[in-house]
């Protein structure tokens, strides 16, 4: 119930929470899979600082989107999201309909993650980028990047 998202929602991305010992949320575990759907990292965020640890457990590096692995490449619509919260604000927002995403990295790493997914994402006809708003900047060159290539 962290964030009001719906358990469902949680559960189909492979979302899992640790809690202390009063029973509240301390962390969320993001689980990312490779090209054949394989678990093969998971990125660790502690709930009070916003923060994640600063190495994921296993490796990203051939990692896909967060949530690729839930959704076939081709159909009308894909959300690429910045962060894995937004991934599943969005899921929801969208009636749990249309297939939605996360980069790995934040939008410092956008460009990279995008390359490395291209094919996949080209596989949709429209690709909405929906990326945070951070110091009033509405687009910057990291989604110029993100959105051109």
């Amino acid at each position: 119930k962290d964030r009001a998202l719906n358990k469902d929602t949680c559960e189909k991305f492979g979302v899992r929470v640790v809690s202390d010992a009063t029973g509240k949320i301390i962390k969320h575990l993001y689980p990312y899979y490779d090209r054949n759907g394989v678990h093969i990292s998971n990125k660790i965020r502690d709930v009070d600082t916003k923060s994640f640890e600063s190495q994921p457990r296993g490796s990203l590096s051939k990692a896909g989107l967060f949530g690729e692995n839930l959704f076939n490449g081709g159909g009308k619509y894909i959300t690429v999201c910045e962060g894995e919260l937004d991934a599943l604000s969005a899921y929801e927002m969208m009636g749990s309909k249309w297939p939605v995403v996360s980069i790995r990295n934040g939008a410092s790493a956008a460009l990279k993650d995008c390359k490395a997914q291209y094919e996949w994402i080209d596989s949709f006809e429209n690709v909405v980028i929906c990326f945070d708003v951070e110091n009033g900047i509405i687009w910057n060159d990291k989604m110029d990047d993100a959105a051109c290539s």
